[in-house]
């Protein structure tokens, strides 16, 4: 059985509604006028989802909430609520909780209650000035979203016992310019997605490359950001799109994060990484189009190369994109797509692109499945875009990733370590 509530007037909460043992769902979306949630709801033992969406007049759900059967709880936008509930210890098949865009200062410490806790959104939190050490109880959680939240960064260190952690946001969190930033996330084991955009550090001050189990990285909208991190081998998709500064190349990211992929793929059902980086501005000119590491390079949309006959691991892509016209134009989202001698030869769906008003590079590495079963020595790529894109692709690079590339990486770091 369930209710809604959506934007009613505080009249409609009326006691009988809720005495129905079987209750479950209540939705309160947009009751504007809400000022406190009725107190004998708070130990209500049969509801499982509660939506108290945009009750921008609500200032609290009484000292402590103890409903045993409770799923989700979505507060999101509540702008009015300085300070969240306590938590009973009955309260362990929480899953999702939601204080978004709220004006709390501080999560209880009985936060440590919700152990079945799996997603927890507390971004926008702008009065938010720490995280509890409790926060290290909750096991389960795979999903935080601190994005929008500068004041917690001194708060970060609680975050190391999350071992079952997979996703973290931490986008606009990084106010400031300052290089003195330095969080070790390492014991984040289970971490696959991190979310770095709009963000002013200079350097990234985490360290990616020890995060065993990361998969995507976005650094978009990071204006000042100068270098790319190093890499994890286990990375398969990098966003770093309209960070003007960044210098693509510096310090042979790429090239690294690619043979450190051709050396782990072959251990992975999902052969193929992707890469959208900016191209640094530099005066009125731009920076280097295609590096030479892709020693196989052509001007325009297309270039032809030859298999080799040493042992290849991996084929690595480059192509440089630029906007066709200088004035803003919408900026949208566009699937891609790789055509080998005339074929589409990816069966899976690239990452989408999105048009900017700055020059970007389209990195793509593949493992040796997507060529070796061709039987063909010749191959001529080509990015599609359709007619109506506003970016078009200036120059190309191709290389073959093969083991000497991979003995020079593991013998580079051996002489750097």
């Amino acid at each position: 059985m369930g209710v809604i509530l959506q934007h009613c007037t505080s009249m409609a909460w009326k006691k009988d509604l809720f005495e129905a043992p079987n209750l479950e769902i209540l939705n309160a979306e947009g009751c504007y006028e809400l000022n406190d949630f009725p107190s004998y709801l708070t130990r209500h033992k049969s509801l499982v989802k509660l939506v108290l969406y945009r009750c921008s007049s609500l200032e609290t759900l009484g000292s402590k909430l103890e409903m045993s059967s409770l799923k989700e709880l979505d507060l999101t936008c509540c702008t009015s609520m300085r300070k969240p509930p306590n938590f009973g210890e009955c309260m362990k098949n929480l899953s999702v909780l939601s204080l978004a865009g709220t004006a709390i200062e501080e999560l209880p410490t009985t936060v440590s209650c919700l152990v079945g806790l799996k997603k927890l959104y507390l971004q926008h939190c702008q009065r938010l000035t720490c995280l509890p050490d409790s926060i290290q109880k909750l096991k389960s959680l795979t999903i935080l979203d601190l994005s929008f939240c500068p004041n917690v960064l001194q708060s970060l260190h609680s975050l190391s016992a999350l071992t079952s952690l997979s996703t973290l946001r931490l986008s606009r969190c990084f106010v400031t310019s300052q290089e003195s930033w330095s969080y070790n996330l390492t014991n984040l084991v289970s971490l696959t997605d991190l979310h770095l955009s709009q963000n002013n550090f200079v350097r990234v001050p985490i360290n990616i490359h020890e995060l065993p189990r990361l998969r995507h990285l976005n650094l978009d909208y990071c204006p000042h950001l100068k270098v790319l991190p190093e890499l994890p081998s286990s990375l398969r998709e990098l966003y770093a799109q309209d960070s003007e500064s960044l210098d693509t190349w510096h310090s042979n990211v790429i090239s690294k994060v690619c043979c450190g992929f051709a050396a782990s793929a072959n251990h992975d059902s999902d052969g193929i990484l992707q890469m959208w980086v900016a191209q640094k501005q530099i005066g009125l000119t731009t920076g280097e189009e295609i590096p030479l590491w892709f020693v196989h390079q052509e001007q325009g949309n297309g270039v032809s190369v030859t298999l080799p006959r040493n042992e290849t691991l991996a084929l690595a892509l480059c192509f440089r994109l630029c906007p066709m016209n200088s004035h803003n134009f919408l900026k949208l989202t566009r699937m891609l797509s790789v055509i080998c001698n005339g074929e589409k030869f990816i069966k899976k769906d690239l990452t989408v692109m999105r048009e900017t008003n700055h020059s970007q590079h389209f990195i793509l590495c593949l493992t040796s499945d997507y060529f070796v079963d061709q039987f063909c020595q010749d191959y001529r790529f080509e990015l599609v875009l359709p007619s109506y894109f506003e970016m078009k692709v200036e120059s190309f690079g191709v290389r073959w990733v093969c083991k000497p590339d991979i003995q020079d990486l593991k013998k580079s770091g051996t002489e750097t370590s």
